[in-house]
């Protein structure tokens, strides 16, 4: 379809069917591959009927928010033309505060230099003999067409739950009701830690827990020694312990306490390497003699006595 070729068109295809097209339509739909997004060349005479005929067609007249985008629409429907096409911006509603008839918020802008000015009420922008902007009255000679943008309406519903892929937050699973337990916008249905919105950490607990249940690591007490290692594999849960698994207790227990050696080794006894200097005040073991006989003697801890 060249540029010069009027038709009279309905266009594209949308959520509830077909999309009712009123304006003339001169070239297009072309996409922008960097958005997917349609453009059309109109003739329209003023900037109101443009936007009027743009929204016919089932979208806006154009947004634009790049210099890439800029440069698109300009090669695209401008260049090695005399036309000076309508652009989406404009400060109808409030003089000065430039907006885009389709909502969206100014982030380019690409005005020539002076522009825009105002002069004798301009609040319509379009392209100007060149890929830069000015602000003209509502009708103005040279700008007797409009470029529009229409965004595509993505219907594609992968999991049959009425809810479009676009807008799903779990697009492979149906989820009509969008329960979100931990608020991470991965739907319930489909969010493999649905109770953890911190996936990384919960995964990384996932794995220890598989490896710790495995026969090739066991820890029975749960100390965070595998029994392999652990001198004390049944250390009641929630003990501290040393390096070798046993609490202070059980470190105790396991020297004898029956002769004066025996003995003085229980009290200099350091249950995880941290005393050197072995201040008597400081012994974690001590020698329990029970009944007046040295053959019940035992070493304790000192939290015991």
């Amino acid at each position: 379809m060249t540029r010069f070729t009027v038709i009279s068109t309905l266009l594209g295809i949308a959520l509830a069917g077909v999309r009712p097209a009123l304006a003339v339509v001169l070239e297009g739909p072309v996409v922008n591959p960097a958005n997917g997004h349609e453009y059309y060349l109109i003739g329209t005479p003023s900037w109101t009927a443009a936007e009027t005929e743009a929204v016919s067609i089932g979208g806006h007249l154009v947004t634009i928010r790049s210099a890439e985008e800029n440069a698109f629409v300009f090669d695209t429907f401008v260049s090695g033309t005399t036309f000076n096409p309508w652009i989406g911006l404009n400060d109808s509603a409030l003089e000065g505060t430039f907006e885009w008839s389709s909502g969206e918020p100014v982030v380019f802008t690409n005005w020539k230099p002076g522009e825009p000015n105002n002069t004798g009420g301009e609040d319509y922008a379009r392209f100007d003999f060149g890929d830069g902007w000015n602000d003209v009255p509502n009708t103005s000679g040279n700008t007797e067409h409009g470029v529009v943008e229409v965004i595509p309406i993505d219907i594609t519903d992968t999991d049959d739950d009425g809810i479009p892929d676009n807008g799903d937050n779990c697009p492979t699973e149906p989820n009509s009701g969008q329960e979100d337990l931990d608020l991470d916008l991965i739907g319930d249905a489909c969010d493999p830690f649905p109770d953890n919105a911190d996936h990384e950490q919960a995964q990384c607990d996932l794995e220890l827990f598989e490896c710790l249940a495995t026969s090739s690591f066991t820890d029975a007490d749960l100390d965070g020694e595998q029994d392999a290692t652990d001198l004390c594999p049944d250390t009641p849960f929630g003990s501290a312990v040393d390096a070798s698994g046993c609490s202070q207790s059980e470190f105790c227990e396991m020297n004898p306490a029956f002769t004066s050696r025996e003995r003085a080794a229980c009290r200099r006894s350091d249950w995880r390497n941290d005393e050197p200097t072995m201040r008597r005040s400081s012994h974690d073991c001590t020698v329990d003699k029970g009944s007046r006989g040295r053959e019940d003697d035992r070493c304790i801890s000192t939290e015991l006595q």
